[in-house]
């Protein structure tokens, strides 16, 4: 049976969250999320993919394609600005989602989503026929 940990739940919904501007919108821009839906617990979920993708040790949890894509995507969000203090201060919504740059991040984060997706499900059905 093979093990599927680098896909946990809070990965693909961080994931999910970066590549969904509605999403966005109504956790980000506003106080009424549900809990863990905020910015800063979307990053900090996004860090702990990091810290897994640096050790050798999880190399068999994660395709060689989903682990590039992966280092990429949370590389694109570092760069942009992964510091609760001073993300979204003074920013609106709309001038967050004029920036070419966060739209890149969101079309990547789509991208990245849908093929962990799709690796998760093939996994799931491999752990199923071996049941």
């Amino acid at each position: 049976m093979k093990n599927n940990l680098a896909y946990s739940n809070s990965w693909l919904r961080a994931i999910e969250a970066f590549a969904d501007i509605e999403q966005q919108k109504r956790f980000w821009f506003s106080v009424e999320g549900p809990e863990g839906a905020s910015y800063e617990d979307k990053v900090q979920n996004l860090m702990s993919v990091s810290r897994i993708l640096q050790d050798s040790q999880y190399d068999d949890y994660l395709s060689p394609k989903c682990r590039e894509l992966l280092r990429v995507f949370v590389n694109m969000v570092d760069e942009y600005d992964t510091n609760p203090d001073t993300f979204l201060k003074g920013c609106s919504s709309e001038e967050l989602f004029a920036d070419p740059k966060w739209m890149e991040i969101v079309q990547f984060a789509k991208k990245t989503y849908c093929v962990l997706e799709e690796f998760n499900k093939e996994i799931m059905d491999e752990n199923e026929k071996s049941s």
